[in-house]
């Protein structure tokens, strides 16, 4: 797990964990920086009665459209959907965080019981997971994220549906909860929605929620909504 500095856990309120949820942050944050800004745009702690939530910290790396060192999970040429995807960086960040759903699962938490997700460029790693690496996890959120225009990730699901025999018909991908600000200047709002009808194209299926006023931040409406399907994906056993 190169990619991982460290995880900050948020255990269950109940006396049983039945389920995790990985939290991915955005490019120069951190898994403590995303929980405090989650907490304060919902109101409380970001807690289950019975599943954990990880907020995992990316290593430092050289961040090529900042030039600067900073906390991220992959590194791009440029941050604009036009711009071609360093894939051995992506492939990188798949790889570690996969890592970290396996200590999941050896926890004793199947993969149909983890949701992965993130903001920013924290989505779009979870994106490349959930329907790259891992496709049996229970579901996927990705809050103000795009994929790049021919993202590879299109070019695996494309390959996944292609070669799928007849006993696989009925296997779903996993769910997808995404959400978008109309006035996001940093990831603009068309990159959102074009990244999820491009999925929703090979078979991912979800919703699409879109927040007036909103910019690249979380934001509360988002969280509550989010807070509901993941307890709807994951409910108490």
């Amino acid at each position: 797990m190169h990619r991982i500095l460290k995880v900050k856990t948020i255990p269950q309120i109940g006396p049983k964990c039945t389920g995790s949820v990985i939290v991915l942050h955005g490019a120069g944050g951190s898994g403590p920086s995303l929980r405090s800004w989650w907490i304060s745009e919902l109101g409380r702690e970001v807690q289950f009665e019975h599943l954990r939530v990880l907020f995992p910290t990316a290593v430092p790396i050289h961040y090529t459209p900042a030039q600067l060192l900073w906390h991220a999970w992959i590194d791009r040429v440029d941050t604009d959907i036009n711009a071609p995807e360093i894939i051995p960086s992506i492939d990188d960040a798949v790889d570690s965080l996969t890592q970290l759903i396996d200590l999941e699962v050896d926890r004793g938490i199947p993969l149909n019981r983890i949701i992965i997700g993130g903001f920013s460029m924290g989505g779009t790693v979870a994106l490349h997971i959930g329907y790259r690496s891992r496709r049996a996890v229970a579901g996927v959120f990705a809050m103000s994220s795009f994929l790049n225009h021919n993202s590879i990730l299109y070019s695996h699901l494309d390959e996944y549906n292609k070669n799928k025999d007849e006993q696989q018909q009925h296997v779903r991908l996993p769910p997808l909860f995404q959400s978008h600000g109309k006035t996001d200047v940093t990831v603009h709002y068309d990159w959102g929605r074009e990244t999820y009808a491009q999925l929703t194209k090979r078979q991912v299926k979800g919703e699409f929620m879109s927040v007036a006023d909103c910019e690249h931040e979380l934001h509360s409406e988002v969280l509550h909504r989010l807070d509901k399907w993941i307890t709807s994906i994951l409910p108490p056993l």
